[in-house]
């Protein structure tokens, strides 16, 4: 057995998640960009739709601890528009929905923030991950 799994986590989990909403975000904002860099850049495009994996203690830990058996995984998501507070929470319920499909937990969403003409929300989803597991 590999823990290999847990160090593509966020590539695997982020890929799946802007496959299943992609479509259905574009028909309304077809320039929406998906992103798991936190670099800000001069030219950022909007909406955009940010996935970052926090953090993914270890669990069900045996006792020769040669391998990750599982992992707690979470996953942050911010969701920024720069056209009004109900586009935020429009993408923000597609990415909601794709993480719900991969059997994740929503642990905290916010409320939709203003600042300086930009709408953002963030929401944390959580979901224990084995290494036999299919995401």
């Amino acid at each position: 057995m590999s823990s290999a799994y847990v160090m593509d986590l966020e590539a695997k989990v982020y890929t799946l998640v802007k496959a299943k909403c992609f479509q259905q975000i574009s028909k309304k904002f077809p320039h929406i960009n998906f992103t798991t860099s936190d670099e800000v850049s001069e030219n950022a495009e909007f909406p955009t739709v940010y996935i970052s994996e926090s953090s993914s203690p270890e669990k069900d830990i045996d006792l020769l601890r040669t391998n990750v058996n599982s992992v707690l995984t979470v996953f942050d998501v911010k969701v920024t528009v720069d056209s009004d507070k109900q586009d935020v929470t429009k993408i923000m319920a597609y990415v909601l929905d794709a993480f719900k499909e991969l059997r994740f937990e929503m642990v905290s969403k916010s409320k939709v923030i203003t600042d300086a003409n930009m709408y953002y929300m963030k929401a944390s989803f959580r979901r224990k991950i084995a290494s036999d597991d299919v995401i």
